[in-house]
């Protein structure tokens, strides 16, 4: 296990403050890590973990003009809150009168930094790539916030990278994922883990609406097909590691 720092700084609150005070530079600090990583890997599962970034999501979304929504870790999602949070930020971004085309500084207005160096980290990863001659795929693993930072990717004039997410986030209403895939144009992939009867009650909430994803979910089950595993074998290896998590005291 290796841990790469782009030593960014926290996001602040966008209704009152820069969300970020210099996306570019963690843009390029995300080329510099992609570059690295390009060098000796073709397929990148790229996953996020940001608190509170479903909001941040749709506050991108829709500062790049598009009529978007969300999704929530919550069976029941706090839309009214997330949309008075977002307006607030809009009014903001309207009244700097700033170029809204513009990724970065819709960035700077709206997001949060795991999106500028994601963005930085699939151009570093390509390139790298097409220097030694190989194509270099990206898959970003996420819901609604993977869904933004292809907005933003297309934005900045790259080439969207699919994403990969579970049943369960295109199941949520509240999301409509699919019209905000058409409406950026971006390509999906869904997986179904079938948790409704893995014998996990943890696990089968998810069915009712509760979590939807997870860090690098749908991602983790793509990468275990693509190393040969079935359906049934990846189940059992959830359901093993989950009984035995859930056998220890902490």
């Amino acid at each position: 296990f290796v841990c790469t720092d782009v030593y960014g700084e926290v996001g602040q609150d966008p209704r009152f403050d820069f969300a970020l005070k210099d996306p570019r530079l963690l843009y390029r600090r995300g080329v510099k890590v992609g570059t690295q990583w390009g060098t000796y890997a073709d397929l990148l599962i790229l996953g996020e973990c940001v608190p509170g970034g479903t909001t941040t999501a749709l506050c991108v979304m829709k500062a790049l003009g598009y009529n978007a929504s969300a999704s929530s870790s919550f069976p029941v999602s706090p839309t009214a809150l997330k949309e008075e949070i977002c307006n607030a930020v809009l009014k903001r971004i309207r009244d700097s009168g700033i170029d809204t085309k513009d990724a970065f500084e819709v960035m700077k207005y709206a997001g949060d930094p795991m999106m500028p160096v994601v963005c930085g980290i699939v151009r570093g990863f390509r390139e790298a790539n097409r220097k030694r001659g190989s194509i270099g795929n990206v898959v970003l693993s996420g819901g609604t916030q993977m869904l933004a930072v292809c907005a933003l990717i297309k934005a900045i004039g790259d080439e969207m990278p699919p994403f990969i997410t579970t049943k369960y986030v295109r199941d949520d209403k509240s999301a409509a994922i699919e019209d905000g895939i058409r409406q950026i144009g971006a390509k999906c992939i869904f997986v179904d883990p079938h948790f409704e009867n893995i014998g996990i009650p943890p696990l089968e909430r998810y069915c009712k609406g509760e979590v939807k994803e997870g860090t690098i979910f749908g991602g983790s089950i793509l990468l275990a097909h693509l190393l040969g595993y079935s359906e049934d074998e990846i189940r059992t290896a959830i359901r093993d590691f989950m009984n035995n998590a859930m056998s220890h005291t902490f």
